[in-house]
């Protein structure tokens, strides 16, 4: 009889702790730590178009830190994880990126990267939206193929964007010319 008790009462408490899960606050969590609002701008209409018709609708949890602090990226991850959040979306800093990843990775939630990473990541919980550098050459390779363009520039800012360029600069019988943008802004 005590048995029956014990089983009964574990299954109110995993159906209630359901309930409440499921009908509580859907955070998703978003780090910015590039001052940019555009990743803020898209993040809010992606949420707002999943939200669409959603009788329990996914909540924006925001958090802005400075660019590559580790501590701070840290510390706000810790104050999302708190409000159970069901994912995150960046940071954008390498350093951070990946400190916030390993604790995504370790509490087994989902990380959302919009960055380039020129290293695979294994991690099941790290999702990265931005394509592999080889498909990306391929991609342009392919377009400049079906174009048919025979002479065109490659403008660029970073050598980090280089290996982006593999399969264009393979390509046979092309004029193309290469350059890379001065530091600063002023591009004229």
């Amino acid at each position: 009889m005590m048995s029956t008790k014990v089983y009964l009462l574990m299954q109110w408490l995993i159906l209630t702790h359901f309930w409440i899960y499921c009908n509580a606050n859907r955070a998703i969590g978003l780090i910015l730590d590039d001052g940019d609002f555009s990743l803020e701008a898209a993040f809010n209409v992606a949420l707002t178009e999943a939200n669409e018709g959603q009788d329990n609708p996914f909540e924006a949890q925001v958090k802005r830190t400075s660019p590559g602090d580790l501590l701070h990226a840290e510390t706000e991850m810790c104050a999302l994880l708190e409000s159970n959040i069901f994912g995150v979306l960046g940071p954008t800093y390498k350093m951070s990126l990946q400190h916030v990843q390993s604790i995504a990775d370790f509490i087994e939630i989902p990380q959302i990267i919009t960055e380039p990473m020129v290293i695979q990541n294994r991690n099941w919980s790290a999702i990265n939206v931005y394509p592999h550098h080889v498909a990306y050459s391929q991609l342009f390779a392919d377009v400049i193929q079906m174009k048919g363009w025979t002479e065109f520039t490659i403008i660029y800012e970073g050598s980090e964007l280089l290996p982006y360029l593999d399969a264009i600069l393979t390509l046979p019988d092309l004029v193309m010319t290469v350059v890379q943008l001065p530091d600063g802004d002023d591009f004229r």
